[in-house]
């Protein structure tokens, strides 16, 4: 009974886990004669995501975005009445098809995929809400895993800056793990942005120190890849912040590992 349970509980973490962190919107523009020569454009939020031709078909992954509107020609304005809005959930496929009505395009949500039969490959697009994703050379791997440093933490004691942080109240859920190495400290990543570029433990930041006690001077990775240079990361009671990757504003990380029952030694 105990192996059974067991099996089951593994099973629900490897589900857990393969999920990806974002959500998928796709927009379908099936292949008709009425309208076919007009190319159309789709807005979300607001603003111009891409053109879409006859047989077109956009695929949207939406690893920041929560709620979108999605509007079709017109004017780039978030305050606009028409469209479609929608909430959405990672780990989710959200279906959309585009049909023309007295000269507009009509979007309604439909439960299944449109067959290629009925879109045109050469218009297929493929996007989502962190920009170029491919930059995959700017940062290296580390080699450390969640076990290998709770391992490392339990044989050679932890600093009051390492352990395991969990982003509070962002879009992009992360998992970070701070580690110390030769008098440096290091930002790892180890979850939160599954199906994107980053791997578990891919390096995300380095801390550089300065003259106060948990005050850094560091280089961010951003989910994109993207490196943004000489930000402030500030330590203090059990937490960090650091900067959103999707505003201008900071977000905060509170220490999930070790907590108060973990019976880790504490280095000098």
């Amino acid at each position: 009974m105990k192996k059974l349970i067991l099996l089951f509980i593994l099973l629900g973490l490897t589900k857990l886990y393969s999920q990806n962190d974002y959500a998928i919107v796709n927009i379908y523009r099936p292949k008709m004669m009425l309208g076919s020569a007009v190319t159309h454009k789709i807005n979300f939020n607001g603003k111009k995501v891409c053109d879409i031709d006859n047989g077109g078909h956009l695929e949207y992954k939406a690893f920041a975005l929560t709620n979108v509107h999605i509007t079709m020609d017109g004017k780039e304005d978030v305050k606009r009445k028409d469209g479609l809005k929608i909430s959405l959930e990672k780990g989710k496929v959200y279906n959309f098809k585009l049909t023309p009505v007295f000269g507009k395009m009509k979007i309604e949500q439909i439960k299944d995929t449109i067959s290629k039969e009925e879109l045109k490959s050469k218009y297929f697009v493929s996007l989502n809400d962190i920009g170029i994703d491919d930059n995959s050379n700017i940062t290296s791997n580390s080699n450390w895993t969640r076990e290998k440093l709770k391992e490392h933490w339990k044989n050679n004691g932890i600093s009051e800056l390492e352990g395991i942080y969990e982003v509070v109240g962002g879009s992009i859920q992360y998992e970070l793990a701070v580690v110390s190495q030769n008098d440096e400290f290091t930002i790892i990543y180890l979850a939160g942005a599954n199906g994107s570029a980053w791997k578990s433990g891919d390096i995300k930041a380095t801390l550089k120190k300065s003259a106060s006690f948990g005050v850094f001077k560091s280089k961010w990775i951003m989910l994109n890849k993207s490196q943004n240079k000489d930000i402030l990361i500030t330590f203090k009671d059990s937490s960090f912040s650091a900067p959103s990757e999707t505003d201008d504003a900071n977000v905060n990380y509170i220490k999930t590992f070790p907590n108060y029952e973990n019976n880790i030694k504490k280095k000098d």
